[in-house]
């Protein structure tokens, strides 16, 4: 995937992910794919939701879950945590505490 253009976000800002997540707007970019702010529509939770490009092959799908696995273990105030994996539409997408 390298020298492929970077990804834009499936979703605009202000749409709802999973019915409950408002896109703020994009925290970043790069060849895995693009990250959003969000923020819980029912309670005060901002969060990352990190979008795979669609075309992320196997071996970057790999990559993604070890990612949120480690991340799911570690315990500290400077880590984010990891709430879930899933998919959104033919995307897999990773949702993780947004730290200020």
């Amino acid at each position: 995937m390298s020298g492929s253009p970077v990804a834009a976000p499936p979703v605009a800002a202000g749409e709802l992910v999973g019915g409950k997540y408002r896109v703020g707007g994009v925290l970043g970019a790069g060849g895995m794919g693009v990250v959003v702010a969000a923020d819980h529509v029912n309670f005060e939770q901002r969060v990352a939701i990190k979008f795979m490009r669609p075309d992320a092959g196997p071996q970057a799908l790999s990559r993604f879950h070890r990612e949120a696995n480690i991340v799911a273990q570690l315990r500290s105030c400077a880590v984010a945590r990891r709430a879930c994996v899933s998919r959104f539409g033919s995307r897999s997408v990773g949702r993780w505490q947004l730290l200020s």
